[in-house]
């Protein structure tokens, strides 16, 4: 492995501060990088390739060092809503802070006379309810945070302007953003709320809100990536796999190329 990606590895196995450890060892790297060389003839001979390796060492260190960072994103999962037949001490507490202590008592007394329909949609609109604000939205808070931290150390591996990693960074920024497309649009809509049309209406709208923002920004990602590999002649299975994305997020816009279609 690169000098540089070894002393990243060890900063994180170390549990260090990482963003400052990282930039005090890179600085030192490159201080050992620059003054290389015996004599000034060696050193003008020799500059460009030893910079050139370094700074390629240094943009694949911040991108394996954004790779962790991926994997916390990635883990952080989401519990789906279960509509269940009677309300959770939980939900019961958080209606009644919601309500007011008295209405939700009011609340609860007009239940019991309610046909089993109806109190079923009732419980249902309430357990929704508590769902999308103690489950959801903080499941989509944790992640787009963990998301910044990961595309903060891949954008350094791109400033490093070294393609190979550009590219690998880029998509990997666009894979983020997918993901949380693909958590969505594969959440299944639960029975209770398919069966209620304003239920139905309610969840349409809370997880299309959540996934345009992360759509469109997977498709500026993924066409950077493309754009970047095209420019340098520098084509790999990052650049190929964005590509493959463009065409499932937009295909209009991004036909797929006949070289991939085959």
């Amino acid at each position: 492995a690169a000098e540089a990606f070894s002393e990243v590895v060890t900063i994180a196995d170390r549990g260090r501060r990482q963003d400052e450890s990282l930039e005090a060892r890179l600085a030192r790297y490159r201080g050992r990088v620059e003054g290389r060389g015996s004599t000034e003839e060696d050193r003008g001979a020799d500059q460009r390739a030893r910079l050139v390796r370094m700074i390629s060492d240094i943009a694949k260190a911040r991108f394996y060092l954004g790779e962790r960072a991926y994997e916390r994103f990635g883990a952080i999962e989401l519990h789906r809503f279960d509509a269940r037949s009677r309300l959770s001490r939980a939900q019961t507490s958080w209606w009644a802070t919601k309500l007011g202590r008295d209405e939700a008592r009011d609340w609860q007394r007009l239940l019991r006379y309610l046909p089993l329909e109806d109190r079923r949609k009732q419980i249902a609109h309430v357990q929704f309810a508590h769902w999308a604000h103690g489950t959801f939205r903080p499941w989509v808070e944790r992640r787009e945070k963990a998301r910044q931290d990961a595309e903060a150390l891949y954008v350094r591996a791109v400033a490093e302007d070294v393609p190979q990693w550009e590219i690998a960074a880029a998509a990997r920024i666009g894979d983020m953003h997918r993901a949380f497309v693909k958590t969505l649009t594969e959440l299944p809509t639960p029975p209770a709320i398919a069966s209620d049309d304003e239920l139905e209406r309610q969840w349409e709208e809370e997880i299309d809100r959540a996934i345009e923002p992360h759509r469109l920004a997977a498709i500026q990602a993924y066409d950077r990536c493309v754009l970047v590999a095209t420019k340098n002649r520098w084509f790999n299975e990052w650049s190929r796999s964005c590509e493959l994305a463009l065409a499932r997020l937009a295909p209009r816009d991004y036909p797929l190329s006949d070289e991939l279609r085959a």
